[in-house]
């Protein structure tokens, strides 16, 4: 197909759909809520087959220039003991670099040599399928434009997903999540996650001494909402047991009275994904919890995929429908393997935190490899 698609949502997923069109001869034209094409968040890490993909649109290395390479990853006990860990260069030799960004500086590498139409602090109001297949969608700057195909990529509230499929409530998950990037004296040589009992942290090198931070905890939904919540001398309190080089990070994170992003860990199962020649990408269609590192590379891999399948085809109701056979089973996979991983590390009965931890120990370093093997070995 040719003509024009509107891409709803400026974020990764969003930006790489752009980008992948903008070597077609499809248009894409972009429309971002914010009044600025920038990132919200703190850190965020690309396994080798968000790479890949990246590198088939021709801004791999631009990317990887921006971003820290990642060469051991490793799990420990809340004390600091490992439990295991795995050499991520021996898998970087055979399915490239995993890499850990400033999320800013991630969204800035997509951004830059946009070609696409953009238009900052607007969304969709109304989207009309037409007798000829083509969408009409009203946006909130009072435009009405026609396209071939309007692509969702707004994220877990997604407005394009509540337009055409209806309100829906994200699924929570059971524990809230902390997120902070600094500089840390010494910095990190290493990222691990530590287990505690309900309790989490991971600690993420992105060169030099700079550091991404993330700490997770079993909590009822909305406590995000409370305001002492997010505060550095709360998360100080309830993660003052932890060891290894969890109290460096603590130390750093500035005054009790300062503020970290703070959000509730939450999930989207949409049945379908498309409707028509409309279609949701990344988090608006699947949004899934963080366990296994892969939220951003669904969308950056669905964006390829579904791009090449516009391209590929007459129509874009076929092409959505395509696209949606080809990632349904990949991302509905991966989505249950995160939610079971994460259930797992979220445990707080002593009892089964101790065995947890004794199994882990003795499994072999070669089972985690595996396991993380089978994820990145995909190219879309």
């Amino acid at each position: 197909m040719t003509g024009k698609v509107l891409v709803v949502g400026g974020g990764i997923g969003g930006l790489v759909l752009a980008r992948a069109l903008g070597r077609s001869a499809i248009a894409a034209e972009v429309v971002e809520r914010a009044p600025a094409l920038r990132a919200v968040g703190a850190g965020i890490s690309l396994g080798a087959n968000a790479m890949r993909a990246l590198e088939s649109l021709g801004v791999g290395a631009a990317v990887a220039a921006r971003g820290h390479a990642l060469g051991v990853a490793a799990i420990s006990d809340a004390s600091g003991r490992p439990l295991t860990v795995t050499d991520l260069g021996a898998l970087a030799a055979r399915y490239g670099t995993a890499y850990a960004f400033h999320r800013g500086a991630l969204h800035e590498a997509l951004a830059h040599g946009l070609t696409a139409e953009v238009r900052c602090g607007v969304s969709v109001s109304a989207l009309r399928e037409d007798a000829d297949g083509s969408v009409i969608a009203a946006t909130t700057d009072g435009e009405t434009r026609r396209y071939d195909a309007v692509i969702g990529a707004d994220g877990l509230r997604s407005t394009v997903r509540g337009l055409v499929f209806g309100e829906s409530t994200p699924r929570y998950a059971g524990y809230t999540c902390w997120r902070w990037t600094g500089a840390v004296p010494g910095g990190l040589h290493a990222s691990v996650e530590m287990w505690g009992r309900g309790l989490r942290v991971g600690l993420v090198p992105l060169g030099g001494d700079q550091v991404y931070a993330f700490l997770v905890a079993n909590a009822p939904p909305g406590t995000p909402g409370d305001p002492a919540a997010g505060r550095v001398g709360h998360v100080r309190g309830l993660f003052a047991g932890f060891g290894g080089d969890a109290p460096r990070v603590l130390a750093a994170m500035g005054d009790d009275d300062e503020v970290l992003l703070h959000h509730d860990i939450e999930e989207v199962e949409q049945r379908p994904w498309c409707r028509g020649a409309i279609g949701l990408l990344g988090d608006a269609a699947h949004a899934m919890t963080p366990n296994f590192g892969q939220g951003a590379a669904m969308a950056i891999e669905d964006a390829v995929v579904l791009a090449r399948e516009l391209v590929a085809h007459r129509s874009a109701a076929a092409a959505l429908r395509a696209y949606e056979a080809r990632r349904r089973p990949r991302v509905d996979g991966l989505q249950r393997g995160a939610r079971r991983f994460g259930s797992v590390a979220q445990w707080r009965s002593p009892i089964a935190t101790w065995v947890r931890d004794r199994v882990i120990r003795m499994m072999p370093a070669a089972s985690a490899e595996r396991q993380l093997a089978s994820i990145v070995a995909y190219s879309p």
